[in-house]
């Protein structure tokens, strides 16, 4: 299962045809995942212009203001051991008027 988030309207308009998706694993699938998936080599030769990745699970939590959005990766190093806190895993930035995103 995957989670998209959907980057403001004002972003999208300035953004032409590079508008960047934002998924994730969900925080219910299935282990506790890891740093990197066992396929991550191969996916990430046929796909350079992905920005952040990582095979835990987790939540995105964004922030959109005018100016930009920040979509913050909030991953958990387990989900089968209870009261496991969140931490943010890696963050990108799209910035209105620019298309594409960039590490923040």
């Amino acid at each position: 299962m995957s989670t998209k988030v959907v980057v403001p309207e004002r972003i999208i308009s300035s953004a032409a045809s590079r508008v960047p998706a934002f998924t994730n694993s969900a925080v219910t699938t299935t282990g506790d995942g890891s740093d990197v998936g066992g396929t991550w080599e191969v996916t990430k030769a046929d796909n350079p212009h992905v920005r952040y990745h990582s095979n835990r699970r987790g939540y995105i939590a964004c922030t959109a203001t005018r100016a930009q959005m920040r979509a913050d990766f909030k991953i958990l190093d387990s989900v089968t051991v209870p009261d496991r806190p969140a931490r943010i895993g890696g963050s990108l930035v799209v910035e209105a008027g620019r298309p594409g995103s960039n590490t923040a």
